[in-house]
């Protein structure tokens, strides 16, 4: 909210003038915080350098504000604060990028130690933009959040940047006990943070719209993290992101009981050169090795463009938590887009991994699919590594893909569905296989070149090429293990076995 809003309001307004600016303010229907303030105090405050614990002045400043459809105005500076909740409702508090400086000492009992809090007692609420920072050097246990929302409903936020927490920038928790303990339309601006213990967006249970997540600086855990957690009844999460530029992403569950409703992400930038642990060290950091992106217990994803760079193991990860199966209906990607990722890996070797069986009805859709396998080998310089779009570990994964534009390796193992036009260029490959194990495939309008040193096919079934152009050079059909590959207008030339099942174009 801009103070632009309401003339005569000046949001670096000087302790002098405090008391004519709040007599202003209340004619307009504004509080100043200033008016609960000692004078005395206000200009260490507007400088940024006060050490005054200021929480119970807000405090009663919110109380004057509370049910009243009022503004609480914050004339800038640095509150220097413990925990500031913000309970009751119709109330707006104009911030103008105020920051809000936590005092040491409060942790070290395993709860929570907001910054700032929204709880069941508080609805219909709006924060303006504003900075957050803690002091993870000194503080203990990992939930000192900068702002966390419990069970709150209808809380809007502007625009937030946190530094220095022991804990997450925006943390939401909402159970499904009672109405009171749902958390419901939370909306947010951007989320920035830097040094930050654990996540950026940490979500916990709810129902949030989120403008945008930025990793400014070391992130000990991730960037964004969908983790209702054990102990049951958690709220399952709905999240609209509007993009994210960051390195980890996880979209999980702790209680394999629940389902998350929906991850919708417009644009993901996700870079492995950006990972990095906080000052004081997160013991769960994945470090160099990390995952971009991890799905599972979660009912829909769906991604505008997943931009992935710098990965030095498999960088999508379709998990299951251990013992239990992998718990996903559909993820949808816009455009997916890679480039130097799983370098490091020799065992999976893919960018895609769907771990133990995919889930009964599940399907991947991606509609335009475009990247760069590399074939950087670890362990000899002079033996390329072919590495492959798609693993299924051990089922097949319904695929339902549009366009294909790749350069290097091989498309995958365990897949069935469809493939659309483009062209796979395997880049001379390296004695490996292009489609394995695959089931009733239909693949349309593919060309795939520079394959003189790849297999066509092993151990598939039911695959139908329609319109498509390849040359496999090192064989067709590796070990004679495939049945049934059609091809109906197709020029498809094996080296070895030409004629295994594939009707002349």
């Amino acid at each position: 909210m801009s103070l632009n809003s309401y003339p005569g309001i000046d949001p670096s307004v000087s302790p002098e003038r405090a008391e004519e600016s709040s007599a202003t303010c209340t004619c307009l229907g504004i509080v100043s915080v200033f008016d609960f303030i000692p004078v005395g105090e206000q200009a260490a405050i507007l400088s940024g350098n006060s050490t005054y614990d200021c929480t119970a002045d807000i405090h009663a400043a919110r109380d004057a504000v509370n049910g009243s459809g009022k503004v609480l105005l914050f004339p800038g500076g640095t509150y220097y604060v413990s925990e500031v909740v913000f309970s009751g409702e119709n109330y707006t508090i104009a911030t103008s990028g105020t920051s809000f400086q936590q005092k040491p000492g409060l942790t070290g009992d395993g709860a929570p130690h907001p910054i700032i809090a929204f709880t069941a007692e508080s609805q219909n609420i709006r924060l303006g933009d504003l900075n957050v920072r803690g002091n993870i050097a000194t503080d203990l246990g990992e939930s000192s959040h900068g702002i966390m929302v419990a069970s709150a409903k209808s809380i809007t936020i502007g625009n937030i940047f946190g530094e220095d927490l022991r804990g997450d920038v925006l943390y939401t928790y909402g159970r499904t006990t009672s109405e009171a303990e749902v958390q419901r339309d939370l909306v947010t601006g951007i989320v920035r943070g830097k040094n930050v213990y654990r996540c950026i967006v940490a979500l916990a249970g709810g129902d949030a719209t989120i403008a945008g997540i930025v990793q400014e600086g070391a992130v000990g855990y991730r960037d964004l993290d969908v983790e209702p957690n054990t102990g049951g009844a958690y709220q399952p999460v709905r999240v609209d992101i509007g993009f994210l530029r960051g390195s980890v992403v996880q979209i999980t569950s702790a209680d394999p009981q629940i389902i998350n409703e929906s991850v919708r992400i417009e644009h993901l930038d996700l870079d492995g050169t950006r990972i990095a642990n906080s000052s004081v060290p997160y013991p769960n950091h994945g470090g160099v090795n990390s995952y971009a992106l991890s799905i599972n217990n979660i009912d829909t994803v769906a991604i505008g463009k997943l931009k992935l760079r710098n990965y030095a193991s498999y960088p999508v990860y379709l998990a299951a938590l251990p013992g239990y199966p992998s718990l996903w209906r559909e993820i949808r990607i816009g455009t997916l887009d890679f480039e130097n990722c799983s370098t490091e890996d020799t065992t999976y070797k893919t960018i895609i991994r769907q771990a133990t069986a995919a889930p009964d009805g599940a399907r991947l859709l991606i509609d335009r699919l475009v990247g760069k396998l590399s074939t950087h080998n670890p362990l000899s310089t002079s033996s390329p590594v072919t590495r492959m779009v798609l693993l299924s570990e051990t089922s097949v994964l319904p695929v339902a893909i549009g366009s294909v534009n790749v350069i290097g390796g091989t498309f995958g193992v365990r897949l069935t569905g469809t493939i659309g036009a483009g062209q796979f260029d395997c880049a001379a490959g390296g004695n490996e296989i292009f489609l394995n194990s695959c089931d009733k495939l239909t693949v349309t309008g593919l060309s795939v070149v520079n394959a003189a040193n790849t297999h066509g096919f092993h151990a598939c079934r039911c695959i139908t090429l329609i319109g498509c152009s390849a040359n496999f050079g090192a064989s067709l059909d590796y070990a004679s293990a495939s049945t049934a590959i059609v091809g109906i207008n197709s020029a498809i030339n094996g080296a070895l076995v030409p004629s295994l099942n594939v009707l002349a174009p």
